[in-house]
């Protein structure tokens, strides 16, 4: 188990450009033709671990993939987050 941990190996993603708002996804569709279609491929690597102290005698390490979670809002989930309007 902890050799899996210590040997995480980069992974490759293919990124859709900047301004894309849906890339439909078909399995029968090479890797080749996707980059072909605009995407790019990039390679990640593993973040910085980060070692904390829970107590005295005790520490972990925190290991993860270097991504950014991206979520896309609609107008009616944008309507959610602003204060509502006084009526009165």
């Amino acid at each position: 188990m902890q050799e899996d941990i210590d040997i995480w190996p980069q992974i490759n993603k293919l990124l859709a450009p900047l301004g894309t708002h849906t890339v439909k996804y078909d399995r029968n569709i090479s890797t080749e033709e996707f980059i072909n279609n605009g995407l790019v491929e990039v390679t990640i690597g593993v973040a910085l671990i980060r070692t904390y102290q829970v107590s005295t005698n005790v520490h972990f390490q925190r290991k993860q993939y270097g991504l950014k979670h991206h979520m896309t809002g609609t107008i009616h989930y944008a309507m959610r987050d602003t204060p509502a309007k006084s009526c009165c």
